[in-house]
Parts: structure tokens; C-alpha cells; sequence
């Protein structure tokens, strides 16, 4: 398992040989500790599941991983949230 992270996002890159449990190419985990409604919660999970979707189409990578969100990232604008994703998946193999 290869562990990649950045000031607010953490990557937890799954072996290939674990089942997929969603269509998704990564499963975001938002803790209620740094986000406390749910709204915003959802709307960052959708930020980065599109993100994440969009940046590996265009890389032509095959990935299944977990990211899981630090405290902060309810200050970041959408367009800070793809910039420091895309830091992290330019560095998966």
C-alpha cells in the first residue's frame, strides 16, 4: 500500500488485488471532526471524486485508492482542491 500526501489530502493507494467496492476510482472519507455539515461534507466528496475521475481519464491511469481529507479543506476553492490533487496523482506511478 503507497501512502501519498500533500497539506490536506491524503492518497492511500490500494493493491490491485483488492476488490473494488465502488465504480469510483477512489472512495473520499470526510471526517465530521474538520467538516461539520453534512452538505459540505457531500460537496467536498463530489469535488474529489470528480477530480479524481477527471485526472486519471486524462493520464490513462488505473487506480483504487482512499483519500482521506485533513483539516483545512473546507477554506480551499475548488480550483486549490484540483491543483493540490493533481500534485499527488502526478506522483502515483
Amino acid at each position: 500500500m503507497v501512502k501519498l500526501s500533500s497539506k490536506h489530502l491524503i492518497l492511500k493507494q490500494l493493491d490491485n488485488r483488492v476488490a473494488s467496492v465502488s465504480s469510483y476510482p477512489v472512495i473520499v472519507i470526510v471526517p465530521k471532526k474538520f467538516v461539520k455539515l453534512a452538505v459540505n461534507r457531500n460537496k467536498i466528496k463530489r469535488r474529489l471524486r470528480h477530480i479524481f475521475t477527471e485526472g486519471l481519464s486524462l493520464k490513462n491511469k488505473k487506480l483504487k485508492g482512499i483519500v482521506y481529507v485533513k483539516k483545512g479543506i473546507s477554506d480551499l476553492s475548488y480550483l486549490d482542491l484540483k491543483k493540490e490533487a493533481l500534485e499527488i496523482l502526478s506522483s502515483v506511478n
